[in-house]
């Protein structure tokens, strides 16, 4: 990897627009910063299919009444249906 990429790296990824903050930095703290970008991304990445399923679960339906006619009804009628918010925290 040469400056060029690391500077590029710096102000692209890690959000450091200043090249005197860039000159400060060690090789080491590169690095770690640069992990400490892949864990927020995979955070970010989890809590996206994390609500994809909440999503889908929200809308999820089932049939109810009789086989000539049946109506559809969402299966949950409200978020507490889900999860009890003061039961959680």
């Amino acid at each position: 990897m040469t400056y060029d990429n690391i500077v590029v790296i710096c102000m692209g990824e890690l959000n450091i627009k200043r090249l005197d903050e860039i000159h400060r930095l060690t090789l080491n703290e590169f690095y770690y910063r640069m992990q400490a970008q892949e864990v927020i991304a995979l955070k970010e990445e989890y809590n996206l299919l994390k609500l994809a399923f909440f999503i889908r679960d929200a809308a999820a339906t089932e049939n109810r009444g009789t086989d000539r006619n049946p109506k559809e009804y969402y299966k949950y009628a409200s978020i507490h249906d889900i999860m009890d918010y003061h039961d959680a925290s």
